[in-house]
């Protein structure tokens, strides 16, 4: 799946193309690509968000938007964006209930 979703992503970028959704433009980046690996890829949740162990909620919450922002289906339609979204709230929420204050 990753290497197809890779693929995908040269051929695009290297062809200049873009998806449309809803009169929008969404271009694959290699920020998104890389988001999308680290979700769908990573070991535990820390990870996934790109945090050290032990991160306080402040953390949790700021790493998350960074990610929401990039990965919103609202705002792209790249393979593997929605599943990887879908994956960032769900680490989200497993980090907020062990998270320290």
């Amino acid at each position: 799946m990753f290497e197809s979703l890779f693929k995908t992503v040269v051929e695009r970028i290297s062809s200049g193309k873009r998806y449309e959704k809803r009169a929008s433009n969404a271009a694959f980046t290699r920020q998104l690509a890389d988001a999308i690996r680290q979700l769908l890829h990573s070991s535990d949740n820390c990870d996934k968000l790109g945090l050290p162990p032990n991160p306080s909620k402040e953390e949790i919450n700021k790493a998350y938007h960074r990610l929401a922002r990039l990965l919103h289906p609202d705002k792209n339609v790249v393979p593997g964006g929605e599943e990887a979204f879908k994956v960032l709230v769900g680490a989200k929420s497993a980090l907020l209930k062990s998270a320290r204050s």
